[in-house]
């Protein structure tokens, strides 16, 4: 059996009051995803956003992004609606000081409105309309790869593009915090050519040291794949990589892909490369702040038989060295795609062997130095499926607890008052009881016994939404509810049966996609019908609350 290796997470969590009850757990089924997820990221809370090309996760219909609670249950507080409708990659995800969260990658919209590769939203999910980009970059292969807040609330912006809201930009750019250019900031002109660049690092004193797809001339040498420059974007001659990196390896490719910084001043460099200035550096450097090769670092990492790659590098409290990627040996000894490496003589640590292969990782660490996992991860000691917490000793972490034991996938989830949680989708089971495509949960996960719904729905449930006085608003495919005749929408009563005051005649003759409640209790509805109980209506309608006349 092959699986696919998505990212790997090492996350921030924080243990404080109010966090998630440990007692709502669901089995673990099959997982069930469409897509990869390729970036995360963890809040102040302790929460988990993960992004990528999925349209579904855990069978919950999500377009590329959804937020984890700290137990790994799924946040249905974060309500990203459609989300990225069209995303090709998603390459970052940050967190301003405020909370509102900033996604960098390659996607044109979200939520239907065009955001052309970067994006800011409120925590809750929905889009900050004051963070203004223009046209932001134009449509694929151009891509942002990396996007960081800065403390004066400024945005530095990295990646692989030519320019941003029709203006000529190479490679790493600044941002107001309205999204607007910030003209201050300009790269030196002899280097604005074609340059990509993968990760940066900030310095204290506001230099950026920047790695990727570059060759830039310092001092009269070009230098392939990093550089630093000056906080107002001019290249600084002061540091001294000589040729820069290089690759031996036939017909391989230099990719310089990660910098971290050392709180010293120097810095570790991971890729994919054979030599730096002339010398041997098999995909992993330690470099000293000039630039210079630091000698007493003596890992390698694959080797001219095998085309190895570090993807990401992150150091704990501890001075130890978490490195993930596509990773075959270490000096020369077979390892897994996630390795931690001593601070005192960069000796491998041969317990901590996470995956028996590996590929595209993110890593990030939280505060008890604990792994997440997401994706779907192949030969771990117990093929558990993605996502899943790893302890500090890489052993498996059983009370970070994500799985559905349901069939199907679920396209609608809404909340009531008291907690509990509606579902609506194409599922016909949940915990192997019968529940066509409408369940009730309690708060700890189980079925709820007191919403019957009988036969349930004969057809796909698209939405559902909760009325303030707690009546279950149901759109969809479906003509039929436990037996009764209702066209594409019905409303329960809070015990799953029909409410028979919501007279919708025929109904509608084609699918209802979307329900939204105003706060006048009216109803707004749209999908591909054209008529609604015999009248005329193209796409999009307005019902009242109690009868079937509509606006």
């Amino acid at each position: 059996m092959f699986f696919i290796l998505f990212t790997l997470v090492v996350t921030n969590l924080y243990s404080q009051p109010g966090t998630i009850d440990s007692t709502f757990i669901y089995d673990y089924g099959v997982p069930y995803q469409q897509g990869n997820v390729t970036c995360s990221a963890i809040q102040n809370d302790g929460k988990i956003i993960l992004a990528g090309t999925f349209t579904s996760f855990r069978n919950l219909k999500r377009g590329g992004i959804i937020r984890l609670n700290q137990d790994g249950t799924i946040d249905y507080t974060f309500d990203s609606n459609i989300g990225f409708s069209d995303v090709i990659y998603i390459s970052d995800i940050k967190f301003q000081n405020d909370g509102k969260i900033l996604i960098c990658g390659r996607f044109t919209e979200y939520n239907g409105i065009i955001k052309n590769g970067i994006i800011r939203l409120f925590p809750n999910g929905t889009i900050d309309p004051s963070f203004n980009i223009g046209t932001g970059f134009s449509t694929p292969p151009n891509e942002p790869k990396k996007i960081l807040p800065l403390d004066d609330g400024k945005i530095m912006v990295c990646g692989a593009f030519q320019s941003f809201n029709g203006i000529p930009i190479n490679g790493i750019f600044r941002l107001n915090s309205d999204g607007s250019i910030d003209e201050s900031f300009n790269i030196d002109e002899t280097i604005l050519n074609y340059i990509i660049i993968n990760d940066f690092e900030i310095q204290p004193d506001g230099k950026i040291i920047c790695v990727g797809g570059l060759n830039v001339p310092i001092n009269g040498t070009y230098c392939n794949g990093i550089m630093r420059i000056n906080n107002d974007g001019s290249l600084d001659n002061t540091f001294s990589s000589g040729i820069g990196f290089e690759t031996n390896i036939p017909n391989s490719y230099i990719s310089v892909s990660c910098v971290k910084l050392l709180e010293n001043g120097d810095m570790l460099v991971g890729g994919s490369f054979s030599t730096y200035d002339g010398e041997p550096s098999n995909n992993i450097i330690k470099l000293n702040s000039d630039g210079s090769k630091d000698n007493s670092f003596n890992l390698s990492i694959g080797s001219n038989e095998n085309n190895s790659i570090v993807r990401k590098i992150i150091i704990q409290p501890d001075g130890k060295i978490i490195i993930g990627g596509l990773l075959v040996t270490l000096n020369g000894n077979n390892v897994s795609g996630l390795i931690r490496i001593d601070n005192v003589n960069n000796n491998l640590e041969t317990d901590f062997n996470i995956l028996g292969a590996g590929g595209y990782l993110t890593i990030l660490l939280n505060s008890e130095s604990k792994i997440i996992c997401s994706g779907a991860a192949y030969a771990y000691s117990n093929m558990q499926l993605s996502p899943f917490r790893l302890n500090s000793d890489g052993s498996f972490d059983t009370s970070f607890d994500l799985g559905f034991d349901i069939n199907d996938e679920i396209n609608s989830v809404d909340i009531q008052n008291d907690q509990k949680i509606i579902c609506g989708g194409k599922f016909t089971s949940y915990d192997n009881l019968s529940r066509n495509r409408i369940l009730r949960l309690l708060q700890d996960g189980s079925t709820d016994p007191s919403f019957l719904t009988g036969l349930g729905f004969n057809d796909e449930v698209k939405v559902i939404k909760v009325q303030q006085d707690q009546k279950i608003l149901v759109g969809g495919l479906f003509t039929a509810y436990n037996g009764d005749s209702c066209n594409r929408i019905v409303r329960l009563n809070s015990n799953g049966s029909i409410d028979n005051t919501f007279d919708i005649g025929t109904g509608f003759n084609n699918t209802v996609n979307f329900i939204l409640l105003q706060s006048d209790g009216k109803i707004i509805v749209g999908g591909e019908f054209t008529s609604y109980n015999g009248n005329s209506c193209n796409k999009l309608i307005r019902l009242a609350g109690q009868t079937h006349t509509f606006f």
